[in-house]
């Protein structure tokens, strides 16, 4: 396996490149995208010792393989719930992570519900199939007529999302989503969020990457969420272009939506771009 460097630097947040992202909690994985790969670290080795020292910043050399937020000794046992947290940076994609608090890791994956915004996109319809295989309760957010212009009818979306229970409602319209939500009856312990806008205009990017996305979250809240998982892009670190505004203002809202309230943790993904949608 080929070796890549990341420097580490003091924050409150895990960051942990390069990868686009894999949060673990006991029984809990999710993966954004399966033949992304990430960095290894075992928890008996110098380098993790390290990364809990006051040694910043500190240069190291980590091998490039599947990975997990935990470490290695912990990944099926227990909670990581340490006080103090790092970052890994580099030039590839990160991930952000408050530390994980809520007792639904605790639950077996058929006993958690996970919802699932942008369920219809390429890295979204993906996400659904990954978690649906790992025995999750699924329930897929996504318009009556998805894909581009609205060509994929209720029965291909059906068919597309196989497996999950599909939720045909509106992300942009608050009240609808807790509505359709209301109907189904449960509860949402996970929130996850691949939306993103198609044009990057002004106008898309503030409606889906901000508003909607952020409609995704107070629904999710309302109805019990207590983790959630965004969907971002590595670019938003120099934000030039409008969607990438509107994606950094919402991590930063829902990183001070996880500082006021203990109960509630998140996973920030940033990927570097595809071109697959």
């Amino acid at each position: 396996m080929d070796k890549r460097e990341c420097f580490l630097q003091k924050s409150p947040f895990i960051s942990i490149t390069p990868a686009s992202c894999i949060h673990q909690s006991r029984n809990l994985t999710m993966s954004t995208c399966a033949s992304f790969y990430g960095i290894t670290l075992s928890s008996s080795s110098s380098t993790f010792k390290n990364l809990l020292s006051s040694h910043y910043p500190n240069k190291i050399q980590v091998n490039s393989s599947p990975f997990s937020f935990l470490p290695s000794h912990l990944s099926k046992t227990s909670v990581f719930n340490t006080k103090r947290h790092i970052v890994a940076t580099a030039s590839t994609p990160t991930a952000l992570e408050s530390p994980p608090k809520s007792s639904f890791r605790d639950k077996p994956p058929k006993d958690i519900n996970v919802l699932v915004v942008g369920s219809t996109g390429y890295i979204g319809n993906f996400v659904v199939k990954e978690l649906v295989n790992r025995g999750f309760n699924v329930i897929a957010v996504c318009r009556e007529k998805s894909g581009i212009k609205g060509k994929n009818s209720k029965e291909e979306t059906l068919n597309k999302l196989n497996g999950a229970n599909v939720c045909f409602s509106d992300v942009t319209q608050l009240d609808s989503l807790q509505q359709s939500l209301q109907n189904l009856g449960v509860s949402i312990d996970v929130v996850v969020s691949c939306l993103a806008s198609r044009s990057g205009g002004v106008k898309d990017s503030w409606k889906i990457d901000y508003e909607a996305t952020k409609n995704s979250l107070l629904a999710g809240r309302t109805f019990g969420a207590k983790h959630f998982v965004l969907l971002s892009a590595i670019c938003v670190q120099k934000p030039l272009l409008e969607f990438q505004r509107a994606k950094l203002k919402f991590e930063l809202e829902l990183i001070k939506e996880a500082e006021n309230d203990d109960d509630f943790s998140y996973s920030i993904v940033r990927p570097t771009a595809f071109f697959k949608s």
